[in-house]
């Protein structure tokens, strides 16, 4: 039997941020809202990193169920908030 971990929503929403912001070139894309142990995520995310970023929330701890409502992008052509993705901020950069 697993253990669920009671966390406020403030709380398990900053976790998910922290993780979110380690799974996707722009973490700033995406708004987490939090309600019991269900995450909601919107915003905008690149098609290449939705599995990542889904997969990332759920591993989260405290988190029961992950509700998504993002806009999914194949590039971030035209999607301001999407301009400059380098890939997640735990992929190693090229000097």
């Amino acid at each position: 039997m697993t253990k669920t971990e009671d966390v406020s929503g403030a709380v398990l929403e900053e976790r998910v941020r922290a993780a979110v912001g380690r799974a996707v070139s722009n973490p700033g894309a995406i708004e987490v809202d939090a309600l019991g142990g269900t995450v909601v995520l919107s915003g905008s995310v690149l098609a290449r990193e939705l599995e990542e970023l889904l997969s990332t929330a759920r591993g989260v701890r405290g988190v029961e169920d992950v509700e998504n409502r993002l806009a999914v992008f194949e590039s971030p052509e035209e999607i301001p908030a999407l301009q400059g993705a380098r890939g997640p901020r735990s992929a190693p950069r090229p000097r």
